[in-house]
């Protein structure tokens, strides 16, 4: 269990370096993904951050139809 101090301390380091990403998505969907991510041992969390990064590495643009 993590101590007051501790807690603090991780709260300002967190306000410092961290930024909060949420999008709205349908009950079906994020049901849908987050047992995809499951299987693969990730968090939602984890396997958007590393679609998102491969989308941006790999030069893949999802918006082709603009």
């Amino acid at each position: 269990m993590a101590s007051e101090a501790q807690k603090r301390a991780t709260a300002k380091w967190d306000k410092e370096n961290m930024k909060v990403f949420s999008c709205k998505i349908r009950k079906e969907k994020a049901e849908e993904l987050r047992i995809y991510a499951e299987k693969q041992e990730l968090t939602i969390n984890k396997f958007a951050i590393l679609a998102m990064e491969y989308c941006k590495n790999n030069n893949i643009l999802l918006n082709t139809g603009k």
